[in-house]
């Protein structure tokens, strides 16, 4: 393989405009009252002073807009359960706080909602990306805290469903354990969330993956990861799907905010 076929193959962790649609543009427009028209230059305000807090890849590739708790086969679940039946949800690492909105903007009750955040930067950002500061925080919707401070932990009432969005690749193999440990005595029904996933977005239905490097389970050390996916319609042949990982620092983040 060339240099330029591994360079037109390397994906890059920062995408420089937002994957605006129509269905991001309804929801901009009826949650936060943003016009189409106004809606790039908003989003692109909100991203850049939260990369530029931490570079982590799903600021950079703009996942923040994809609601991923929308996309969970138990989201009508705890849709049903928390409108109808009293439930409750808690968003653990929840950053900007978009998964919280989605539940909002479907109807799920404020007071069956909280959000937990370890950088208090992210949940200010949140509230200027969705422009509801003063409603989140007349509810009390979000709470800084940090997972392995355990007297913070006793201070949770456990809620019924447990969402943990691109949260545990944060972490090494071993602290993912601790870090599930946890949050399993704060979800008395279930625990959802989406982690790793660049590789599988990259590919098409039905097809075959050879992961060669995933630093260290879930990248502590390596500085690429690796992917073969089959040319769509061609049984033979395959490519080469490098992920650059050097733009990345997400566990040095995590041991500075926590220092």
């Amino acid at each position: 393989m060339s240099t330029n076929e591994f360079d037109e193959n390397t994906i890059s962790f920062y995408i420089n405009e937002p994957p605006i649609n129509q269905d991001i543009e309804i929801f901009f427009a009826n949650y936060a009252s943003i016009s189409p028209s106004a809606l790039r230059d908003h989003l692109v305000s909100v991203r850049e002073a939260a990369w530029q807090r931490h570079n982590y890849s799903h600021l950079g590739r703009w996942r923040f807009l994809d609601f991923s708790i929308k996309q969970n086969p138990i989201y009508e679940e705890i849709l049903k359960q928390c409108k109808n039946k009293g439930a409750t949800v808690i968003d653990f690492g929840c950053c900007l706080g978009q998964d919280i909105r989605q539940l909002i903007y479907d109807g799920v009750p404020l007071d069956r909602i909280r959000g937990y955040e370890l950088d208090p930067f992210f949940i200010e950002q949140g509230y200027e990306l969705f422009r509801d500061g003063e409603l989140m925080k007349a509810n009390k919707i979000f709470t800084m805290g940090d997972i392995f401070d355990d007297q913070f932990l006793k201070t949770i009432e456990a809620a019924d469903y447990l969402y943990a969005g691109s949260f545990l690749h944060l972490f090494d193999a071993e602290t993912q354990k601790d870090v599930c440990r946890r949050l399993s005595r704060l979800a008395k029904r279930a625990i959802a969330g989406r982690q790793l996933n660049s590789i599988r977005e990259q590919s098409v239905s039905e097809f075959q993956c050879i992961v060669i490097s995933l630093k260290e389970q879930f990248y502590s050390h390596a500085d690429a990861l690796v992917g073969i996916y089959p040319e769509p319609g061609d049984c033979i042949t395959s490519h080469c799907l490098t992920l650059d990982l050097n733009q990345l620092d997400e566990r040095e983040n995590i041991a500075n905010t926590r220092s």
